[in-house]
């Protein structure tokens, strides 16, 4: 009788990677030029946004943002908040592995009432003033979740749940990366007096997410870095600047070696 062997250390090919993040993920991957996979990146945008609907006010406001955003990638996903279009189903067709952390989400959401409807715009990459005063100026008010009460983590829930049902539709392969603000600095000196704070509440968004993909029965990998805590440094020097999420390159070579070790999908 003929025997077939599996190789389980052959590399599992992908045709499309999605990542919905921050840098502290797409650092990991290789730049444009250098992929050989389809990348969509959907960044800077709270989960809670997911939750929103179109409205005339929100066409007011991205003429507001074309004016007073300048960086390409701020514009897009203020444009793609308030266009409140999200098509998950089509964003995650034919995705192979889903990528997830929720560093955007320690920023916020700008959030007003319409009915019976949450208008929600994403705190993150909005703090250039133009846009800012025209959303508060609409009577937006700015959600940090900093306490249970504000309204933002029901609302987050909500959306997480929203986008957990559309990552569990596309079949994919899905991956948490359960990253930290970096409290040190490769130099061994502090980085950032508010990163206990911002981290607790990272903690609190990771937890939820976690739960609700078990509720839902949604096989889920997690990358963490309890055991490798030299890992998560914020490198002086860093390309895009001193970030409290502008790690060494020890941190990027482990996140991928995870997912290698998981599932032979090489991603860098």
């Amino acid at each position: 009788m003929r025997r077939f062997f599996f190789n389980r250390n052959a590399q599992v090919k992908v045709d499309k990677v999605v990542l919905w993040g921050a840098c502290a993920s797409r650092d990991a991957l290789p730049d444009k030029k250098s992929l050989d996979y389809q990348l969509n990146y959907l960044h800077r945008s709270s989960m809670a946004a997911l939750l929103s609907i179109g409205t005339d006010e929100f066409e007011e406001l991205l003429d507001e943002a074309d004016e007073g955003i300048k960086i390409p990638s701020e514009l897009k996903a203020a444009k793609r908040d308030c266009k409140a279009n999200w098509d998950l189903e089509a964003e995650f067709a034919d995705c192979d592995l889903l990528i997830i952390d929720l560093v955007a989400e320690r920023a916020g959401i700008f959030t007003k009432k319409q009915g019976e409807h949450d208008l929600v715009i994403s705190g993150e990459g909005r703090y250039k003033k133009t846009i800012t005063d025209a959303i508060v100026e609409r009577g937006y008010q700015k959600r940090f979740g900093y306490s249970t009460d504000d309204g933002f983590i029901e609302l987050l829930t909500k959306g997480m749940g929203v986008f957990l049902e559309a990552a569990k539709k596309s079949g994919a392969k899905i991956v948490l990366n359960e990253v930290y603000c970096a409290e040190k600095f490769d130099d061994g000196s502090e980085t950032n007096p508010w990163a206990n704070s911002i981290n607790e509440r990272l903690g609190l968004f990771n937890a939820t997410f976690k739960k609700l993909a078990k509720e839902r029965k949604i096989k889920l990998f997690v990358v963490t870095y309890d055991k490798d805590k030299e890992a998560i440094a914020r490198k002086h020097g860093h390309r895009w600047g001193p970030g409290a999420f502008h790690f060494v390159p020890d941190y990027y070579e482990l996140f991928a070696k995870r997912i290698w070790d998981e599932f032979r999908i090489k991603i860098r």
